[in-house]
């Protein structure tokens, strides 16, 4: 469904936009259930994330609901590592962008991982962690199709 990679680092470089200014949502990730909904598009949600093991892991749950069978490409401020699961089973990503190849080709540096998901409509778990940091900021942008806004 994706188009060229050089389309994905065109929306990362859109991404990189919300990254540097907003607007921003702060949500608390659950350790159990689905965890709070990251909804909103063109929104840079930070993500306080919740101790998960012994030795300063951070990680948990939060959710997103697809509003249709789509590309949804997943920008992080970290490389926290990210599973995605709808209906219990996971989402394997159709590609993963590396903080190299996303500042060398979108000139982003604030974008460390990049994930190109296709999603069913419905909720979709993304559970993040563990990992060294305690919060995380995301972006969820549909991978292609006008969504017109305002900057």
């Amino acid at each position: 469904m994706f188009g060229t990679h050089q389309d994905i680092f065109s929306i990362i470089e859109h991404a990189c936009t919300h990254m540097q200014g907003g607007p921003y949502e702060h949500i608390r990730a659950q350790g159990e259930g689905m965890g709070p909904g990251a909804n909103n598009p063109h929104t840079r949600y930070e993500i306080e994330l919740i101790a998960v093991e012994e030795d300063n892991k951070w990680g948990g749950n939060v959710h997103f609901s697809a509003s249709g069978h789509n590309d949804y490409l997943i920008t992080l401020d970290s490389e926290i590592p990210l599973t995605l699961k709808q209906n219990g089973a996971i989402v394997e990503p159709n590609v993963v962008f590396s903080s190299e190849e996303i500042t060398s080709k979108s000139n982003c540096p604030l974008i460390k991982k990049a994930y190109l998901f296709t999603l069913e409509i419905g909720k979709t778990l993304l559970d993040f962690g563990p990992g060294t940091l305690s919060s995380v900021q995301m972006i969820i942008e549909k991978a292609h199709g006008d969504q017109p806004h305002n900057h």
